[in-house]
């Protein structure tokens, strides 16, 4: 489309006609730099937009359907096509109170967005995905930030503040303070509860051994325990069921032992001659018995427990090095049988123990950055809907988390300023979202 123009002195004379194309094209929103992030999908969600996500100035609509029927989001872009966070509404929407029907799904795992430009120019409607992942970061100083679906855990949780910066480790629980697990799943459910249910608060350990309980959650029974002198404790795991009334917990320190507390099963470590140990994951039925486990330390050596048995081929051991931190099992979905691991040193290098699929190790670890300094502070799995490993999340000290494979992006991590986050926990939120 073009139009014809001229132009006229002030004696009348005329110029000839000329030419001028209209720019009737706009670009398409880019779904790379636009994305969602929520407190409470029931009640709120924020779109965010970045430099060059629309065109400049343009009138941004944001719609729960590809018809643009239902428009929850109408605002302006600003010069350079970016908008900060513009509240849209709820993610997941409740039933019309008068037929009972939903009029869109119940939960938005996608939005459309269009740009209408100052001439009236439409782009195309392009889908962005909605990626709400709920998680905490632990602090050194015991702060706990949650995000995305939390809520109800925040206002009970009330963490003390840890002057000498000794939190180390954080672990959902699952059950109140009564025993009672969150409404719509009992105990004896086919799933265990940490697949299934949300956590009603957290267990945090220091460096010297103390375990809080925060939130509402069975408490901690330590009687008999000294605390450690210095930071020597490196991990605690907590029972996968809990019938009450105080809740199972599995320490470990830094020379390789085990320490049990609140009726939890019996569970002998192993002597690792120095601070060598790193991290602790239990090996357990689908019933919520604990058989065994396994030991990290720096060096890279697994060393299974009890009726664990072993990975092989084990990861890369490194006799002379202390840079291992964290490992994570791969799990059969039915039956939870260990069928490998990831493994983290704190330089953000990941490798492998009994995984022979490269194809799997290579799309999984996609995208993670190798820092090459002592930065890296934990590992996470990203698990889909049937349980099966397709990424991975790695927490940076600086509070930044990064995704893995096609684990969904996290844009709302917390950034401390300084090396200090020490914790990530994924979770599900809670059964009613």
């Amino acid at each position: 489309a073009a139009v014809w123009f001229t132009a006229e002195d002030e004696f009348g004379n005329e110029s000839q006609p000329a030419r001028l194309p209209l720019d009737v094209a706009i670009p398409n929103p880019d779904p790379t730099k636009i994305y969602v992030v929520s407190q409470n999908p029931q009640t709120d969600a924020y779109i965010i937009g970045m430099n060059r996500a629309v065109e400049g100035h343009s009138r941004v609509l944001v719609s729960a359907d590809l018809n643009a029927v239902l428009v929850f989001g109408n605002f302006y872009s600003d010069d350079n096509g970016a908008w900060d966070a513009v509240n849209i509404g709820p993610l997941l929407r409740q039933p019309d109170v008068i037929s009972g029907a939903y009029l869109f799904p119940d939960r938005r795992d996608t939005v459309y967005v269009r740009s209408v430009d100052l001439a009236g120019n439409k782009s195309a409607i392009v889908p962005i995905s909605v990626e709400i992942v709920t998680y905490a970061v632990l602090d050194a100083f015991g702060g706990v930030t949650m995000r995305n679906g939390l809520e109800g855990v925040a206002d009970s949780l009330q963490p003390t503040f840890l002057p000498d910066g000794v939190a180390r480790d954080l672990e959902p629980g699952f059950y109140r303070a009564n025993g009672a697990l969150d409404t719509g799943f009992v105990v004896g459910d086919p799933a265990l509860p940490e697949f299934t249910a949300s956590p009603t608060g957290f267990y945090r350990m220091t460096g010297t051994g103390q375990i809080a309980g925060l939130g509402d959650v069975l408490p901690v029974d330590q009687t008999g325990f000294t605390p450690f002198s210095g930071d020597y404790a490196k991990d605690i795991e907590v029972s996968p069921t809990q019938p009450g009334p105080k809740v199972g917990v599995y320490m470990l320190d830094g020379a390789g032992s085990i320490y049990t507390f609140g009726g939890a099963d019996p569970l002998i470590g192993v002597a690792l001659g120095g601070d060598l140990a790193r991290d602790l994951e239990l090996y357990y039925q689908p019933d919520g018995t604990v058989k065994g486990g396994y030991i990290l330390d720096g060096r890279g050596g697994v060393s299974n427990l009890g009726a664990a048995p072993a990975i092989v081929p084990p990861p890369p051991f490194l006799p002379d090095e202390d840079v291992f931190i964290d490992i994570e099992l791969v799990k059969n979905p039915s039956t939870l049988a260990v069928e490998g691991a990831f493994v983290l040193s704190k330089f953000g290098q990941i490798v492998t123990g009994g995984i022979t699929d490269g194809d799997f190790v290579a799309d999984t670890t996609r995208g993670v950055p190798f820092f090459g300094f002592n930065i890296a502070r934990d590992l996470e799995l990203s698990i889909d809907e049937v349980g099966a490993v397709i990424g991975l999340y790695v927490l940076d000290g600086f509070g930044g988390v990064h995704t893995g494979g096609q684990a969904p992006k996290i844009h709302d991590a917390p950034f401390f300023g300084f090396d200090v986050a020490r914790d990530l926990e994924i979770v599900r939120p809670s059964p009613q979202q």
